[in-house]
């Protein structure tokens, strides 16, 4: 169970990161994209809404320095 609560925070956290900045490290979207099958369904629209935004442009897909 703390695995879960673990993984919500950390993708509310990701989500929060995302909307302040634009812009998001490819490996974290790939690992969201990822856990996307076993993410509950308020987590699932997380995920969709960041998807669709990066599909838009409005966020953009960065690579470490």
């Amino acid at each position: 169970m703390a695995e879960t609560h673990k993984s919500e925070s950390s993708l509310v956290e990701q989500y929060l990161h995302i909307a302040c900045f634009n812009k998001i490290s490819d490996s974290i979207f790939r690992d969201m994209l990822d856990y996307e099958a076993k993410a509950d369904p308020i987590e699932k629209k997380l995920i969709k809404r960041i998807r669709d935004q990066v599909e838009q442009g409005k966020v953009m897909l960065s690579c470490p320095d």
